[in-house]
């Protein structure tokens, strides 16, 4: 059986996501033995959630983890693995530091007393 799971339009920093958590509950059922997401970031820009998601799926329900664009521990063995860790650490970096960037710019435009953004 093959089912999708789409998260249009939400961020792949909340695990609250509808869709998200409805793949999770039909892991947890054993609906299904593999997952193919197209970026590994879709599941968690935060690199322990992501690993706590990825280590459930494998470890507890038996549940293979593919990337259609990036190495897997599934499809790469230990070489995917280390591949693996290197994307959840970027994604989760770049998370921090758009937030960090964001705060910046809007600091700086209240010190200049300009409105955060266009009306």
């Amino acid at each position: 059986m093959v089912h999708v799971y789409i998260d249009e339009a939400q961020s792949g920093l909340s695990a609250d996501r509808p869709q998200f958590q409805a793949m999770r509950r039909d892991a947890g059922k054993g609906l299904f033995d593999a997952i193919v997401v197209h970026r590994f970031d879709r599941l968690s820009r935060h690199r322990t959630e992501s690993l706590a998601i990825k280590s459930l799926l494998r470890q507890d329900y038996a549940i293979k983890v593919f990337s259609v664009s990036e190495s897997s521990e599934d499809s790469d063995g230990a070489i995917g693995a280390l591949i693996e860790g290197i994307m959840e650490s970027a994604a989760d970096w770049y998370s921090h530091n758009v937030s960090n960037e964001t705060t910046k710019g809007k600091r700086e435009r209240a010190r200049q007393a300009l409105t955060p953004a266009r009306p």
